[in-house]
C-alpha cells in the first residue's frame, strides 16, 4: 500500500515539476485548410471532333427542334409538349416546332424541361434516356466552325441524294476514300445522328451524310457506326498510310484477311462495335463487328470467326 501511494505522489510531483499545462495541447484542426479544387474533367472527344457532354452538363445550353419527315408531319412532335408537365394533348405541331430554339432548364430520368426566349415552358419525354427531336445548338455551331467549306475524304462507299418530293434517299456509289467538299452543315431528321453534312464530290455531284460529331444526345446503338471517324478522314488516307496498290485495292473492296494490321482492318471494315482487350505475353484483342469476331495478337489479325 505504501509502495502504491509513493508511486502516485511521485507522478504528481513530476507533473507539477514539469508544469503540466493543457494550454500546450490543442485538439482539432489548426487554421483554415485550403479548399481542394474539384478535379477538372478532360475534354471528351469520344465520338467525334466536338466535345462529348453528359446531358446534365448541357443544362443552360440551346437546343434546336429538328424537322419531321413529311409523311409523319401530321402527327406533330409527339415527344414535345407545351407547359411544365408533359401532356400529349398539347404536343407541338410540325409548323410550331421545326427550327424552334429552346434552352434546357433541367433534366431528370423521364423528362427534359425547356424554356423559349419568351419564357414559355416546354417539356420533352425522354426516349431511352435521350431527348428526342432536339439537337444541341453547340454541336451544329462547332461542326460549322470546324468543317464548313473544308475538304474531307470519305470513309464510306457512298453519299446520298435526298428527294424532297418523294422524301426518299438514293446513293452515289463507289466513293470510298474520295475527296469531298463540305458545302453546308445543317440538322438531320434523326436527333441521334443529328448533323447533316452536305457534300460535293470532284465530279460536282451533291449528296449528304448524317454524322455524330459529339455523341452528346445520341442513343448508344448509333454511336460507333455513325461517329465522325467512321464517316470521314480529315487527311487523305492514301498519303497517311503508305500501303501498296494491291493492299489499297483490298481495303477499298472491304476485304479482311489474316495478317492485316489493325489500321488496315479498320480502314477496310470501319471501327468495330466493341473491342475486348487482354494482356499477358503480348496483347490479344477481340474486335466485334455484329456477329463477326476478329482476333489480333500484337497488332496483327490472326483469326476470324463469323
Amino acid at each position: 500500500m505504501k509502495k502504491i501511494l509513493l508511486t502516485i505522489i511521485t507522478a504528481l510531483s513530476v507533473a507539477i515539476a514539469f508544469g503540466q499545462n493543457n494550454s500546450y495541447i490543442k485538439s482539432g484542426s489548426i487554421g483554415k485548410a485550403p479548399q481542394e479544387k474539384p478535379a477538372q474533367k478532360e475534354d471528351k472527344f469520344l465520338y467525334g471532333p466536338v466535345k462529348y457532354r453528359e446531358l446534365r452538363e448541357t443544362v443552360g445550353e440551346k437546343y434546336l427542334i429538328i424537322p419531321i419527315m413529311k409523311e409523319l408531319a401530321s402527327g406533330g412532335y409527339r415527344s414535345i409538349s407545351k407547359g411544365t408537365i408533359y401532356n400529349f394533348d398539347t404536343k407541338l405541331s410540325a409548323a410550331e416546332g421545326v427550327g424552334k430554339v429552346l434552352i434546357l432548364k433541367s433534366i431528370d430520368d423521364k423528362y427534359a424541361h425547356f424554356i423559349d426566349s419568351l419564357g414559355n415552358d416546354y417539356v420533352s419525354d425522354l426516349l431511352n434516356g435521350y431527348i428526342n427531336k432536339l439537337v444541341p445548338v453547340y454541336d451544329i455551331e462547332q461542326a460549322r466552325k470546324l468543317f464548313l467549306d473544308k475538304i474531307l475524304w470519305l470513309n464510306q462507299t457512298e453519299i446520298y441524294i435526298f428527294d424532297e418530293i418523294k422524301q426518299s434517299y438514293s446513293p452515289i456509289k463507289n466513293l470510298r476514300f474520295e475527296q469531298v467538299t463540305v458545302i453546308d452543315i445543317v440538322v438531320s431528321y434523326n436527333s441521334s445522328v443529328p448533323i447533316r453534312f452536305i457534300l460535293k464530290n470532284k465530279k460536282g455531284e451533291i449528296g449528304l451524310m448524317d454524322v455524330i460529331v459529339s455523341g452528346t444526345n445520341s442513343s448508344p446503338e448509333y454511336l460507333f457506326k455513325h461517329r465522325f471517324a467512321n464517316i470521314f478522314f480529315t487527311k487523305d488516307p492514301k498519303l497517311t498510310y503508305k500501303y501498296t496498290p494491291a493492299m489499297w485495292a483490298k481495303i477499298k473492296a472491304g476485304v479482311t484477311e489474316i495478317g492485316m494490321t489493325e489500321d488496315q482492318v479498320k480502314l477496310s471494315r470501319g471501327f468495330p462495335d466493341k473491342i475486348n482487350r487482354s494482356t499477358g505475353a503480348g496483347t490479344a484483342d477481340q474486335w466485334i463487328y455484329g456477329e463477326s469476331y476478329l482476333y489480333f495478337r500484337n497488332g496483327k489479325l490472326t483469326s476470324i470467326q463469323n
